[in-house]
């Protein structure tokens, strides 16, 4: 990256660390000296489980971060995550997940989900990870999966080069992921 910005000094990179904090092979970008024209986005939203929240930030050069300032809503976040967001910060290592525990809890999902003839997962080293149904859609179990057991996944379908069977999962307590294995089992048991 830093020979990319180099070599485009024009162009502003963006470059998104989300899920950082859950991808222990991931190296993040965020320096003491960066690159001019570097973004990297980060998301609080990911690292303490917070979905809806929608409270991150992004790490720049002063001059980069004076003018997104000045171009960002004056209500960008609501009360809720202001309130969240202080919480978070005062307290934030004793509220910072167990990642080893969670990344343990995604490989065994992702074990139990690649037995299945049905599936393809692609192997993450994340909390989350990619699979593609050779049966029905991603759509169809998407909508199964929350009306018959309130679980919701991500259909990936929109996602450049992925088909309408590609969907994401993100891993939830073991009691809830093995709560959703069953689930896309039925749901897999009732489209064969």
């Amino acid at each position: 990256m830093e020979d990319l910005c180099a070599q485009n000094p024009q162009t502003h990179f963006v470059v998104d660390e989300s899920y950082a904090n859950l991808c222990p092979s991931t190296e993040s970008l965020i320096q003491t000296s960066m690159p001019p024209n570097l973004i990297v986005v980060r998301s609080l939203t990911k690292d303490f489980g917070l979905p809806g929240l929608r409270a991150g930030y992004l790490v720049a050069t002063p001059v980069i971060a004076q003018a997104i300032n000045q171009l960002r809503m004056p209500w960008s976040v609501n009360a809720l995550a202001q309130a969240a967001i202080g919480f978070i910060m005062t307290h934030y290592k004793d509220l910072l997940p167990d990642t080893a525990a969670i990344l343990k809890e995604s490989q065994r999902v992702q074990n139990i989900l690649s037995k299945l003839p049905q599936l393809q997962v692609t192997p993450s080293d994340c909390n989350y990870f990619l699979v593609k149904t050779k049966v029905g859609d991603a759509a169809d179990l998407k909508r199964y999966l929350l009306q018959n057991h309130g679980f919701l996944i991500r259909d990936a379908a929109n996602f450049r080069s992925l088909s309408p069977q590609h969907f994401r999962l993100a891993v939830l307590q073991p009691d809830q992921n093995n709560q959703l294995i069953s689930a896309i089992q039925s749901w897999i048991g009732q489209v064969c």
